[in-house]
């Protein structure tokens, strides 16, 4: 700033200078520049001094992510402070009082800079935070509103009629062509579908067909699996039909109450695009309450009402020491070697980690980080241009599969393939090439992404925020173990499964660029709650309804 004042005076003053003064002016004019620059790269030679030393001793890794974030605050405000300082001294040579109000203003702008939001993109939680991140306020209470109006919608639907007839206003409303949005169009690119675009709106007389052939296929009926490799178990199947039928479904309520919500939520269609923007719209309600959610809905709420009615008889009847192994298709070898789950998204920088842990819609994680890495991937170039960090959410898959329903047995159901069934028993088996099984654009996507459901409105506490490359170095990956209360095999399981993590989304299949590397996050997950909201004499679910107890508190 004084070479360019500097600069300025002499190009004003040129015309009315002798020649006697010339060479005094340009002569400071070089001497200053000289100074500058010594000062400069001596302050750059003594900055990489110290961090060679820093990298020899290995202080930077075996210090503390917090130290080392409270660290890099000083240096700014350092920063910060020399150009505020080195500006006010070559503008004006005051008073010793303008030297008090330097130093007043340094430290202003440190407290500033270090006491500013902890619950914002690439910050750690303090301890203060970790107690309860969650603070009650507008938001949180917004949230309550929407949840209880959503429940009273869900109450009124099981009132007025059966499971199998709520799909049936949006199959209603299917009869006309379709018209797809911005959005819907940025991801219709990135479909093989761009070229026919119907073909991504299925009618709904197509979508019934599906239905059905995914109700044979569960049912153990299907012409093209005729070894019932997709088949449920017998008795979780008679058990699903007779609670379908105390609520009064027809004999087709499989296909109705299960296959059809499914197959909207799940397969390659506009209709996922629609169903989770309209709940994510939820949190944009001016007056929560019954009837603002239902008519955010429209004919939609029957389809997620159906959804939550489907997996709760799932949850109900399929036990929970094997769920894993009949719904998500994994085996113990499998299951043996894993123990977190992941949920990718892409965030802006300022992501609010309060109303990112409330949440509104049904929310998917992957029983890998390879899921998750799939996810980012599909929807890169899908999201807003702000959107730009990679964010993962890490959880223990033993907290997630307290309130969780897997899902890769329904969507192989849905899209089958001809690879090998990961079954118990039947891991050797593939279905038999046939005409008649259902070709899909998505056929086998189930299989990579490995995908467990939350129930709408579930809540998770956070317990820290660390950056993506702090899980190659073994302290950050034992640091973050430490935040699960485990014994200490499994958290020496976890780091190692963090770890590889790391080189997965480094240098696997679908690892992130160099870019997105540098701004990806991981969040981490210490406990769930959530419901799906069961009622009737036949809830038995002990752990979902103590997770209902524990969030209406």
């Amino acid at each position: 700033a004084s070479l360019r004042r500097t600069g300025r005076l002499l190009a004003t003053c040129v015309p009315r200078l002798s020649p006697r003064a010339m060479p005094h002016l340009t002569g400071r004019l070089a001497r200053r520049k000289r100074q500058c620059r010594s000062g400069s790269t001596q302050r750059s030679r003594s900055r990489i001094a110290r961090r060679r030393g820093r990298a020899r001793s290995g202080s930077s890794f075996g210090r503390s992510p917090q130290r080392r974030y409270d660290d890099g605050t000083r240096r700014r405000s350092r920063r910060r402070s020399r150009r505020s300082n080195s500006s006010r001294r070559s503008s004006s040579r005051s008073s010793s009082s303008s030297v008090g109000r330097r130093s007043s203003s340094s430290r202003s702008s440190s407290s500033n800079s270090s006491d500013s939001g902890t619950l914002t993109g690439r910050r750690f939680l303090k301890s203060n935070s970790m107690q309860d991140p969650l603070d009650v306020g507008t938001n949180e209470l917004h949230w309550q509103e929407v949840r209880a109006g959503f429940v009273m919608m869900l109450a009124n639907m099981r009132e007025s009629s059966p499971p199998s007839e709520w799909c049936q206003p949006l199959l209603r409303s299917l009869w006309q062509s379709p018209v797809f949005s911005s959005e819907e169009r940025r991801h219709l690119m990135r479909t093989q579908f761009k070229k026919d675009p119907t073909a991504w709106a299925p009618a709904a007389r197509e979508l019934e067909h599906r239905a059905h052939e995914m109700r044979a296929s569960l049912a153990g009926d299907a012409a093209w699996d005729p070894d019932g490799l997709l088949a449920l178990p017998r008795d979780i199947l008679d058990g699903v039909l007779r609670a379908l039928e105390r609520r009064g479904c027809r004999g087709l309520g499989l296909a109705e109450v299960v296959c059809l919500p499914f197959l909207l939520y799940s397969t390659d269609t506009v209709y996922i695009l629609r169903v989770c923007g309209l709940m994510r719209s939820l949190q944009n309600l001016h007056a929560p309450g019954l009837a603002s959610v239902k008519s955010c809905l429209g004919e939609y709420s029957g389809v997620i009402c159906a959804l939550i009615e489907s997996a709760a008889i799932l949850r109900r009847h399929v036990p929970a020491e094997v769920r894993l192994q009949v719904l998500g298709m994994q085996t113990p070898h499998f299951l043996a070697k894993r123990q977190l789950v992941f949920r990718g998204l892409w965030l802006p920088r300022d992501f609010c980690i309060a109303d990112l842990c409330r949440c509104y819609n049904l929310t998917s994680w992957s029983l890998w980080v390879f899921g998750a890495l799939s996810v980012l991937e599909v929807y890169r170039c899908c999201v807003p241009e702000v959107c730009v960090a990679p964010v993962f959410l890490v959880a223990l898959r033993s907290e997630i599969m307290r309130i969780a329903l897997p899902t890769t047995s329904l969507y192989l159901a849905a899209s089958p393939d001809s690879k090998p069934i990961d079954k118990i028993g039947r891991s050797s088996k593939r279905l038999p090439d046939s005409k008649l099984r259902p070709k899909r654009s998505d056929s086998g996507a189930a299989r990579g992404e490995k995908e467990v459901i939350l129930p709408p409105f579930s809540r998770l506490v956070p317990a820290a925020v660390v950056p993506f490359s702090d899980l190659q170095h073994g302290s950050s990956a034992r640091g973050v173990a430490q935040h699960w209360n485990v014994g200490s095999q499994a958290r020496r399981k976890i780091v190692q499964e963090l770890k590889s993590a790391w080189k997965e989304a480094r240098y696997g299949r679908k690892s992130l660029t160099k870019k997105d590397a540098d701004r990806a996050l991981f969040l981490i997950i210490t406990e769930v709650s959530g419901s799906w909201f069961e009622i009737g004499p036949d809830c038995c679910d002990d752990e979902s309804s103590g997770a209902a107890s524990g969030e209406d508190q």
